[in-house]
Formats: C-alpha cells, sequence, structure tokens
C-alpha cells in the first residue's frame, strides 16, 4: 500500500506546476498588521502547575489534527480535504484507515501515557 502511496506522489509532484512565492495564494492578500498597544491580553484562570490525568484516550482522539500525520507521509495536504484529491485521495484514505485500527488497538489496551502538565507562568 505505502509504495503505491510513493508512486502516487511522485507522479503528482512530476505533473504539478510548482508555484512560485511571487504567484502563491498567501501574495494575494494584504498583509496582517497587528497592534498589541491597544489590546489588553485576558487573564489566565490560574497560575502554576495543571495536572490532567487519567484522561480516556478514545476522548483525546476526537482531538487529533491529522494534518501533520499526512504531512510526515510528505502528503501536505490539509485534513480532511486530502481525501478529495484525485491523485492521493483513496490512498490517503486507507492510509488514515490503517491509522485509525492502530489507535483503536492502542486506546483498548491503554498503551500511552495519559497523563499531562503544563506550567503557566505570570511574565
Amino acid at each position: 500500500m505505502h509504495n503505491r502511496l510513493a508512486k502516487n506522489i511522485f507522479k503528482f509532484v512530476k505533473n504539478e506546476s510548482v508555484k512560485t512565492a511571487q504567484n502563491s495564494h498567501c501574495n494575494k492578500h494584504e498583509p496582517i498588521v497587528l497592534n498589541w498597544e491597544n489590546e489588553t491580553p485576558p487573564k489566565p484562570t490560574f497560575l502554576g502547575i495543571k495536572v490532567f490525568e487519567d484522561y480516556s484516550l478514545e476522548e483525546l482522539s476526537h482531538y487529533i489534527d491529522w494534518t501533520p500525520f499526512f504531512k510526515t507521509w510528505s502528503l501536505s495536504w490539509r485534513y480532511p480535504n486530502i481525501f478529495d484529491d484525485k491523485v492521493i485521495g483513496t490512498e490517503a484514505r486507507q492510509l488514515y484507515q490503517d491509522a485509525q485500527v492502530m489507535l483503536a488497538q492502542i486506546t483498548q489496551v491503554n498503551q500511552i501515557l495519559k497523563n499531562s502538565r503544563f506550567n503557566q507562568i505570570k511574565n
């Protein structure tokens, strides 16, 4: 499956015209100008260490951003739009389904640490 995916990526890259920085979508818009002098950021709800313990992996799995996962496989399209691509959409969907099976197995046996901590300090 993954060899087929690599071949499809190669075909896409070979046939796709590469956009230059001058004509890319990003340059068609005015740059965003932020003025922080007139803004007051909201106060945090707490200071110090916050601990999240024993979270359900199944619950957390709904918040996974799959775009970096596809980028790891050199598929630089955004999830879920990647599935609509004519060249690699089918392979991307199969890769995603394989990942879902693996995630379900991990969730079943709780193989990954599901505790988290972060520290919010005052500047």
